[in-house]
């Protein structure tokens, strides 16, 4: 499965510099540990917020998994 995302020039240079600092040749891969951090957190707080959601939110984090092993 394919996001586009349009960056602003500060974030574009900020993942630019994760990625030299990080040695990681491609941005995308930083930009894509971003996310999964960014949603894993996301997660944390709806568990802590209300545990019934948290079979919810795994649920479409597999199917989403899934699919992009189908697309690659």
């Amino acid at each position: 499965m394919k996001i586009e995302l349009v960056l602003s020039d500060e974030l574009y240079a900020d993942l630019e510099l994760l990625a030299v600092e990080l040695e990681v040749p491609d941005i995308t891969a930083v930009a894509l540990g971003a996310i999964m951090q960014w949603v894993e957190l996301r997660k944390a707080e709806l568990a802590n917020r209300d545990p019934s959601q948290r079979y919810f939110i795994n649920e479409a984090l597999d199917e989403l998994l899934e699919r992009q092993k189908k697309s690659d």
